[in-house]
């Protein structure tokens, strides 16, 4: 294995992507972790409660913030969904009960009914076998190494691409 070294070559004259050819390109494990992680979350809910995982991102999403409105969390879920796919999810969840919206705020803030709480804690119970699918093998620590890693990945190419643009 090669030392971590701050410059771009080693001793060895060899490019990181030389040296990490053998491995499967990061947006590949990325892609098959999103798309493992839809099927089997689909899977475990559609089966036990009759929604999807962008079901429980909403409402885990309402659960844990104290203005949920939802065109701010439409926003937020753009990167895998569009705004269309966003309200209808909202819309299945109002109209099973589970999600109501704040009086005095009109169509704008979002809570969790008392139904829609049992709802999310049932839900929640439930998520923990994807925990313990995923972390097979593995230890919370490596799960915290993985997300740091790929948000840096992820906030390097931001800034590169904003310092890009900028040069344009």
């Amino acid at each position: 294995m090669w030392a971590m070294h701050t410059g771009t070559e080693q001793s060895d004259g060899q490019t990181p992507a030389q040296r990490l050819a053998h491995l499967v390109p990061i947006g590949v494990a990325a892609k098959r972790l999103q798309d493992g992680l839809t099927a089997f979350v689909d899977g475990l809910f559609e089966e036990r409660f009759g929604l999807r995982r962008r079901h429980w991102q909403l409402l885990r999403w309402v659960h844990e913030h104290d203005e949920p409105a939802l065109e701010t969390f439409v926003a937020e879920a753009a990167l895998f969904y569009t705004a269309e796919e966003t309200r209808k999810v909202a819309d299945d969840l109002l109209t099973r009960g589970w999600l109501g919206r704040r009086a005095g705020s009109g169509e704008a803030v979002l809570e969790l009914t008392a139904e829609g709480e049992r709802g999310f804690r049932a839900m929640a119970a439930a998520q923990d076998t994807t925990w313990q699918v995923v972390l097979q093998g593995q230890t919370e620590q490596d799960y915290v190494h993985a997300v740091h890693a790929m948000t840096v990945m992820a906030d390097n190419l931001d800034r590169a691409l904003t310092e890009r643009e900028t040069l344009r």
